[in-house]
C-alpha cells in the first residue's frame, strides 16, 4: 500500500502543504470577501429591518394614540349631544306640560262656569218649584191659596239657611 510507504511521505506532506496554501490562498482572497460581504449586508438588512420596524412601531404607537384620543373626543362629543338632546327633550316636555295645564286650566274654570250656570239655574227653577208646591200644600191643607210674595219669601229664607248649613258643616 503506497500510503503506508515511508518513503514517498516527505513528498506527500509537500503537496499537502502546498494544496493547503493554495487553497488558505483561494479561499482566503476569493471566497471569505464574498461571504464576508454576504454577511455584512446581511447584518446591515437585519439593522435596517429592525429600525424600521422600531420606527412602525413608534407610527403604531403614534397612531394609537390619535386613535384613543379621537375616540375619547368622539365618546366627549356624544355625551355632549346626548346632555344637549336630552335638555332639550326635558325643556320641550316641560314647555308643553305647561301649555297643557294650562290649557286644562282653562277647561276646568269653563267646566265650572258651566257647572255653575247650571246650578243656579237649578236652585232658581227650585225655589220656583218650591213656591208652587209649597203654595198648593198650604191650599189643599187649608183651603185657600196663600199670598205668592210671601210663599217665596218663607221658600228662600229656609233655602238660605239650609245653605248656612251647608257651610258651617
Amino acid at each position: 500500500m503506497p500510503q503506508f510507504d515511508f518513503s514517498t511521505i516527505p513528498s506527500q506532506i509537500f503537496w499537502l502543504v502546498i494544496a493547503f496554501a493554495l487553497m488558505y490562498v483561494l479561499v482566503g482572497r476569493l471566497s471569505f470577501p464574498k461571504i464576508e460581504r454576504v454577511v455584512e449586508a446581511r447584518a446591515e438588512k437585519i439593522d435596517r429591518d429592525l429600525a424600521e420596524a422600531e420606527e412602525l412601531r413608534k407610527q403604531a404607537d403614534q397612531a394609537m394614540q390619535s386613535y384613543r384620543a379621537a375616540l375619547k373626543s368622539a365618546h366627549d362629543q356624544s355625551v355632549a349631544a346626548t346632555t344637549q338632546a336630552l335638555s332639550a327633550a326635558q325643556e320641550d316636555a316641560a314647555k308643553r306640560l305647561k301649555e297643557e295645564d294650562a290649557r286644562i286650566a282653562v277647561r276646568i274654570n269653563e267646566a265650572v262656569a258651566r257647572i255653575e250656570r247650571v246650578r243656579a239655574e237649578a236652585v232658581t227653577h227650585l225655589k220656583e218649584i218650591a213656591t208652587d208646591v209649597t203654595a198648593d200644600l198650604v191650599e189643599k191643607l187649608v183651603g185657600q191659596r196663600p199670598d205668592a210674595n210671601a210663599v217665596a219669601t218663607k221658600v228662600a229664607d229656609a233655602a238660605a239657611r239650609e245653605a248656612a248649613t251647608r257651610k258651617a258643616a
